[in-house]
């Protein structure tokens, strides 16, 4: 396997995540570096990693304790993330 030495000058958005679906239920939770957590409306905890892609966009993955997954894209205008149920979330980092 080879390795990719990481550069040491990317940044991290850290600060307040907000999302909201069509149906407006809400996720919203903390950041830091490269981990995310997020508590939905029913109180389940939501964690995530972030990595940042070439083109400085952040990919997401989140996951909860029953299993259900969440994945997507942020830039410098917001964050698309899509469930494992088909939802789609949107949402800004404070």
């Amino acid at each position: 396997m080879i390795y990719k030495r990481q550069r040491g000058s990317r940044r991290w958005k850290t600060g307040q995540y907000r999302l909201i679906n069509e149906a407006h239920q809400q996720l919203a939770g903390y950041g830091e570096g490269d981990w995310v957590r997020l508590r939905d409306e029913r109180g389940r905890i939501w964690w995530g990693r972030v990595q940042m892609a070439a083109d400085e966009t952040m990919r997401f993955i989140f996951w909860d304790n029953d299993g259900h997954l969440a994945t997507g894209l942020a830039d410098e205008h917001g964050i698309v993330l899509r469930d494992s149920q088909g939802r789609t979330w949107r949402g800004t980092i404070e």
